[in-house]
């Protein structure tokens, strides 16, 4: 049986915290955000999207305590993943994902995902608690179901 490969800390979120500083914020269609290099293409970006109607340092500040668990929550996502993979016994392909965009608020962000083997996106939600990020799993509140 095919197994899904899980790549611990693949994003290596640390290295995107020297972006999260004011100059770097942009506003595009309504919402503020910073774009985060996600690799050695220029290309290859994921933004950061703040739910809020200003960003200042203290949000700012937040967002740096969400990129030093990123990885940390990822690989959460990718076992996650992984586990789901064994019980379906579909192949590997259907659970392949890469981080697509984040969005932020002041005590949660919402991790949007996407399929790299096959088509699909599904969000995973995770909570700011005592200053530590924990994975709280699929935002089904974000990702409207089937038929609603």
């Amino acid at each position: 049986m095919l197994e899904l490969k899980v790549t611990p800390d693949r994003n290596n979120a640390r290295a995107m915290i020297q972006y999260i500083e004011a100059k770097n914020i942009e506003y595009e269609s309504g919402s503020y955000l910073i774009s985060l290099p996600m690799g050695v293409d220029d290309d290859d970006q994921c933004a950061l999207y703040f739910e809020a109607d200003h960003v200042d340092e203290p949000l700012l500040e937040v967002a740096r305590s969400l990129l030093r668990d990123l990885d940390r929550l990822d690989n959460a996502v990718q076992a996650s993943c992984a586990d789901e993979c064994r019980k379906s016994g579909l192949h590997p392909r259907a659970f392949e994902s890469g981080l697509a965009f984040m969005t932020l608020r002041a005590d949660s962000v919402v991790l949007h995902y996407h399929g790299t083997g096959v088509n699909t996106e599904w969000d995973e939600l995770a909570r700011l608690e005592g200053g530590v990020w924990i994975h709280a799993g699929m935002d089904s509140a974000a990702v409207p179901l089937p038929g609603r």
